[in-house]
């Protein structure tokens, strides 16, 4: 019976290298960087492989995945750049639906602020005898208006716009212009009337109505 001969081993044969955790995990973190995670996957990706890379340099012939860890870097990078984009296409499509929100929300509270002073006049003009309305906006502070500051409609920019002022002669059924404010765009204004009420108009008013607010 005949057996086999017994295997040899050379002690100049070479051993298997070890590799780390870290370059495995490196190109998991760039290969998902490139679908899901973006930056939140390339940062750990580049990291991880830059480390390992380290390591098989440091010791070359017992640690090995290099090419896992360069991998990982590549891809990682490449999802670094993949995510700038995607932010990017994102905000592009936010930013509008942004603007048109806060410009409705700017145009909501400049409506409160035409109706509060439109109210207070109202209040001045029942406070009077004869029932007239005040002469100018000024006449409501501090007694129907805390301040000046309420009289004037906040911007972007900044700035501020007044609230225009149109005397009525006396309070009746009939609705009055009495405030104006000018908003964005050539025709819109924010109308406020005798009963309180305020609207907003998009279209050009009559010149003649424009001219009868205080400037």
């Amino acid at each position: 019976m005949s057996s086999e001969p017994p295997l040899i081993v050379s002690p100049n044969q070479p051993t298997a290298k070890v590799t780390p955790p870290g370059a495995v995990w490196s190109l998991v973190f760039g290969i998902l960087s490139l679908f899901c995670l973006w930056i939140l996957g390339s940062i750990p990706a580049i990291i991880l492989g830059a480390i390992s890379i380290k390591k098989a340099k440091a010791n070359p012939e017992t640690v090995g995945g290099e090419g896992l860890a360069l991998a990982g870097i590549i891809t990682g990078s490449i999802g670094v750049f993949t995510g700038l984009v995607a932010v990017g296409i994102m905000a592009s499509i936010a930013m509008p639906a942004y603007n048109v929100a806060k410009d409705r929300a700017d145009e909501t509270m400049a409506m409160q602020s035409v109706r509060e002073v439109a109210l207070a006049t109202i209040n001045y003009s029942t406070s009077q005898p004869d029932g007239k309305f005040p002469e100018t906006l000024n006449e409501l502070i501090p007694e129907f208006i805390a301040d000046e500051s309420k009289l004037s409609i906040p911007k972007k920019d900044g700035t501020t716009s007044p609230i225009l002022y149109r005397k009525v002669d006396f309070r009746g059924g009939a609705e009055e212009p009495m405030l104006l404010v000018k908003l964005r765009g050539s025709n819109n204004y924010l109308i406020g009337y005798s009963d309180g009420s305020v609207q907003k108009s998009t279209t050009p008013l009559d010149p003649a109505l424009l001219e009868a607010f205080e400037p």
